[in-house]
């Protein structure tokens, strides 16, 4: 071999190495800078709302907010080692699944906690009602349209649909369906009975004369946590033992009716780190309860006291994302509207605890899932209540 050929092959060798050299660092520059551009949002509170991925050292950002997009590739532009930040259009993400439509309509859950809207409709205006109706309905999900547009389709059940979306806020792998008669068909789980016939009621309320269809099954009920108060009329052993002497006077353990009852800690997971969490939530807490002023965002006495004491215990735990659920009772207008502005006072009050703000997400219940119909000061005040949910880890 000639040595001219044996320097191009030599040379061609050393390129190619460079090359793989090169693509084999991309991907961890990518990361890096994804990181760097995520760390970046969460300072702006923007984490949220906006996505962002690295493509070399260029940052491509998305969301569905065009004003918020703008804002985040100002802020990203400037992140070390990013060439630019560029917005592009969201990403549609993986295919829906397959579905059998009942008729023209229908809401599905999908693996991960979201909902897809599928179906046909006449304009994209009618699509953009609904996928807003869902996103307010369903504040903590990833909403996605699955839905066609035929200017021939017929849309008179669009109304009806929207206002029965917030209604399914409460419902666990909530699905709505039309069908081809008009009626509607209601699916998902929810905990008791009780909130079974409460859900449909509620449905049948805001899309009358539409008939409604119950296929909502009730989920197995999370045991109660044990009460570490004792009861005033706990019998004793041995009448001169000098705790139960002393225990017999405390204030929280007066009858149920004088106080609001306890804060509700749910969980959406399984393991036992999670239920270990949940536990400890549950005793930090105590009897102590969160409610709220009658049509106030105003917190009641000494709830946000006991709102830090769970902050004490969220603090510790940074991998698990919180719902932080307000509710209203049947009586307050407006209800929606105030429990959601309720979350947010709730939610400040935990982060100027030091609870991180992207580990607490703020959800409206309005007045679908009260404790009691009673009609008293204190029944009402205890559907004014916040309920803490283990959502997801991050």
């Amino acid at each position: 071999m000639s040595r001219p050929a044996i320097w191009f092959l030599s040379f061609a060798a050393l390129a190619v190495l460079i090359v793989a050299a090169a693509a084999l660092a991309v991907p961890e520059i990518e990361r890096d800078l994804e990181d760097a551009a995520r760390r970046t949002l969460a300072e702006q509170g923007l984490q949220d709302a906006v996505s962002v991925r690295a493509d070399g050292r260029d940052l491509l950002v998305a969301s569905d907010e065009p004003a918020l997009a703008k804002r985040a590739a100002t802020v990203l532009a400037g992140v070390h080692g990013a060439r630019s930040a560029r917005i592009v259009p969201p990403d549609a993400g993986e295919p829906l699944p397959e579905t059998e439509l009942l008729g023209p309509f229908a809401l599905r859950p999908l693996s991960g906690g979201g909902v897809a809207l599928y179906g046909s409709v006449p304009n994209t205006t009618v699509r953009e009602r609904l996928l807003a109706a869902a996103r307010q309905a369903f504040p903590s999900a990833d909403v996605r349209d699955g839905m066609a547009v035929d200017s021939t389709a017929s849309a008179d059940w669009a109304d009806d649909v929207a206002a029965a979306l917030l209604r399914l806020r409460t419902v666990q792998n909530p699905g709505l369906d039309v069908t081809e008669d008009g009626g509607l068909v209601a699916s998902g789980q929810v905990d008791t009975e009780a909130a079974r016939a409460n859900t449909i009621a509620r449905l049948a309320e805001v899309v009358e004369p539409r008939q409604v269809r119950n296929a909502l099954a009730i989920r197995t009920p999370v045991p109660p946590e044990p009460d570490p108060a004792p009861e005033p009329d706990a019998p004793t052993e041995a009448a001169d033992t000098p705790p139960v002497a002393e225990a017999a006077p405390d204030s929280s353990a007066a009858p149920a009716p004088r106080r609001p009852g306890r804060v509700e800690v749910q969980s959406a997971l399984s393991g036992a780190e999670a239920d270990a969490l949940a536990q400890t939530l549950r005793q930090r807490l105590g009897t102590g309860s969160a409610t709220f002023e009658a049509g106030s965002t105003r917190l009641t006495e000494g709830s946000a006291d006991v709102l830090r004491r769970a902050a004490s215990v969220l603090k510790a735990h940074p991998q698990f994302v919180i719902e932080l659920q307000a509710h209203a009772d049947p009586s307050e207008r407006n209800a929606f509207d105030l429990s959601a502005a309720r979350a947010r006072a709730a939610k400040r009050v935990l982060t100027e605890a030091g609870v991180p703000f992207e580990q607490i997400e703020a959800a409206a219940y309005s007045d679908s899932t009260p404790l009691t119909r009673g009609t008293s000061d204190a029944e009402r005040e205890r559907n004014r209540r916040v309920v803490i949910k283990l959502l997801r880890r991050r």
